[in-house]
């Protein structure tokens, strides 16, 4: 969900995005919304497809995303940057709950 990623990834001491499972397609079976819900589907029809389209985006977007924040950061960041691909929402929201991540520097 687009409302919960993290809005200071370009921060110079913020990780970068954890990248996908190899077996994301088999465990990509629902959607999570902004308000904290999730939808399970069913494996079959139209539903099968969105698993397709979801782990295609997770697995497009996430190193693009890497990618521009490590650009940024070796532009933006005399005094050195986090460059290690560690953080995950869902990790992240079990250990600290529904807040974003927040950084304190950049």
């Amino acid at each position: 969900n687009k409302y919960l990623f993290p809005t200071d990834i370009l921060s110079c001491d913020f990780p970068l995005v954890e990248p996908p499972p190899l077996d994301i397609l088999s465990k990509a079976n629902y959607s999570h919304y902004g308000d904290g819900t999730t939808e399970l589907w069913q494996d079959s029809g139209r539903k099968s497809k969105r698993r397709y389209r979801h782990a295609f985006m997770i697995c497009s977007l996430f190193p693009a995303l890497n990618e521009a924040a490590t650009f940024y950061k070796k532009h933006h960041c005399p005094n050195g940057a986090n460059y290690e691909k560690l953080w995950n929402h869902f990790r992240w929201k079990k250990e600290h709950g529904k807040r974003k991540a927040s950084s304190s520097s950049s």
